[in-house]
């Protein structure tokens, strides 16, 4: 499976404009078309205006295909074009492509897997944290992850979703979480600060780190992942 990860600045004035588009029209049609919708979800910190989409393919030809189709829909030239459209929305476009670790709770495109919601929670917020790598340091690190960081984390975080890599591009892992509340997330990374295990841990990882990014997420109600 690979995930095409698209991130999208919108204008400050077109900003909930998108979103009411996408959530009366648009995310009927990519879920219609573009492999499997994991999600809209809106960015509550650093730069706001700004959406994150999740859409999860078989592998790069799926995507092709799916992206073609759905390019030449009528569909997507009613959602996207003119000024009243969704594309009249966007100042900036980024997308990369990222593939589940192999020890990533989320592997494969099942819309029912556990980590996608907790129904007695209903709304989590998201935590999608950016680990950049070393050039050449990405076996060490996620071996790191792997036998370490992740196995004790999950002892204290309340919900790790996934772990994943980067396609091409600059060498990152990614690392996604969940939380009930931001006081939870808040008193989990001080639990997590002071557990001794987790701390050396850490410490071997920073050794691979060139910078590391932290943001939180708010997921759209018509999100899979909530």
């Amino acid at each position: 499976m690979i995930i095409d990860m698209r991130t999208y600045t919108h204008k400050p004035d077109h900003y909930r404009k998108f979103l009411k588009i996408y959530q009366e029209s648009g995310y009927a049609i990519t879920a219609r078309f573009l492999g499997f919708n994991m999600g809209l979800f809106t960015r509550s910190n650093e730069e706001v205006n700004t959406t994150i989409q999740l859409f999860a393919y078989e592998d790069h030809d799926h995507r092709d295909e799916c992206r073609r189709n759905y390019l030449s829909s009528m569909d997507k030239q009613a959602f996207t074009n003119g000024e009243e459209g969704a594309d009249g929305c966007i100042r900036i476009q980024r997308s990369i492509c990222i593939i589940p670790t192999d020890f990533s709770p989320i592997q494969d495109r099942n819309p029912d897997n556990p980590v996608f919601r907790d129904e007695a929670v209903g709304k989590r917020m998201i935590e999608w944290n950016t680990y950049f790598i070393k050039p050449g340091y990405r076996e060490e690190a996620l071996d790191i992850f792997r036998d370490s960081l992740y196995p004790l984390a999950d002892k204290i975080v309340p919900y790790t979703l996934g772990y994943f890599t980067s396609d091409s591009g600059p060498e990152c892992i990614f690392e996604m979480r969940a939380y009930r509340s931001l006081q939870e997330r808040t008193e989990t990374i001080k639990v997590l600060r002071e557990d001794a295990a987790y701390s050396q841990a850490y410490k071997q990882l920073s050794c691979c780190l060139l910078d590391f990014d932290s943001n939180i997420w708010e997921a759209m109600p018509m999100s899979p992942i909530q």
